[in-house]
């Protein structure tokens, strides 16, 4: 049952309240003035408080109730005052927030009253728990949906769910604007002889050392202010200039790019990359309704993966749009390539 602290300075109202409380299954501790009660309350958990407002000579029901008001944590546990006579000063506690007052007697009557007020007052307690439990779920809940959503999709498209969910929660049919982007760097990271190495090792290996390799290759995406669009099987995909403005986003992707080659030489089992870069105009947006997916699209897209398959292994390969960007900030060596569906294009290799 419940933990009442009665607060009165009169030894034989504190018996009195005690036995008939008691007789109702709860535990009631004592205190002969305020700051015995505050001190109580320091330590102890406390689901109700009895308040004498008259004590003498220790601290008063007035300046008690002050000091509870004012505390964050004590200012939850309901207050019933105890008083000799229904004064101004008994409403004036009330409209300040106490739960409600009892008249100190001992007839029958006020013995059944007694128990029916502390009784209301912690079922009313009881519901307000049950209710802050409740809104301290659903808020760990909606946390939870939105670092699941955030590591899903881009911080606008992010936004642009939770109020389509919010606004069509009784269908499924959520849609969300598609944009163009005029000028962004797309980069495709491809782990070389990735095929091989999972037809000769175990699998909970292989996804392991996956595992590791993504995941230091989006902190330097990170770092480099690109963003990931996704993995698709062993490649790697990500964009700079989208969303956040860059300088140069091509010159962003090729410093992520070289780190990439850098450091996965030296994760297990040391990974070589070959890694392919292009400029242009994208699409982006969300299909589908029953598995959402972000992707971008457009020719640019097609020419980074195609840069990427056509290009040097443990490079950053760059097409000619790409290499517009950059020509006076790197030196690079030529590679000539015949692209299905495009024909013969230069690839412009850098060195890591």
């Amino acid at each position: 049952m419940a933990r009442i602290l009665i607060t009165d300075d009169d030894p034989v109202q504190r018996r009195f309240v005690t036995k008939e409380l008691s007789e109702l299954g709860h535990e009631c501790l004592h205190a002969e003035d305020g700051s015995q009660a505050l001190e109580i309350l320091r330590t102890q958990r406390i689901d109700l408080i009895l308040l004498d407002m008259h004590m003498d000579p220790g601290m008063g029901g007035a300046e008690t109730f002050d000091h509870l008001r004012k505390s964050p944590v004590l200012r939850e546990i309901p207050v019933l005052i105890l008083s000799g006579s229904e004064s101004d000063q008994v409403v004036e506690f009330i409209a300040r927030g106490a739960e409600d007052y009892l008249m100190k007697s001992f007839e029958d009557r006020d013995r059944a009253l007694l128990r029916a007020r502390v009784t209301n007052c912690l079922q009313k307690k009881q519901l307000r728990d049950e209710r802050e439990n409740d809104l301290r779920q659903l808020r760990v809940e909606q946390q939870k949906v939105n670092w699941l959503l955030s590591a899903l999709f881009p911080f606008d498209v992010v936004n642009q769910l939770l109020q389509a969910l919010d606004e069509h929660h009784d269908t499924p049919q959520i849609t969300i604007d598609a944009r163009s982007y005029k000028q962004a760097a797309v980069m495709f990271c491809d782990i070389v002889n990735f095929t091989a190495y999972c037809e000769e090792h175990d699998p909970r290996v292989v996804v392991g050392n996956l595992q590791a390799l993504v995941t230091t290759l989006e902190r330097i995406a990170n770092r480099h202010q690109l963003e990931k669009i996704k993995t698709i099987g062993d490649s790697f995909m990500a964009t700079a200039g989208m969303r956040v403005y860059l300088p140069n986003s091509v010159k962003a992707a090729v410093e992520c790019g070289r780190e990439m080659l850098r450091v996965a030489t030296s994760i297990p089992p040391n990974w070589s990359l070959r890694i392919g870069i292009d400029f242009g105009p994208v699409v982006g947006g969300i299909v589908g309704n029953e598995k959402f997916q972000y992707d971008i699209w457009g020719r640019t897209v097609n020419m980074a993966a195609r840069v990427e398959s056509e290009g040097r292994d443990g490079r950053v390969n760059l097409s000619q749009a790409a290499w517009n960007q950059v020509a006076e900030l790197y030196p690079a060596e030529l590679l000539p390539v015949t692209l299905k569906g495009i024909g013969q294009q230069m690839i412009y290799v850098i060195d890591p």
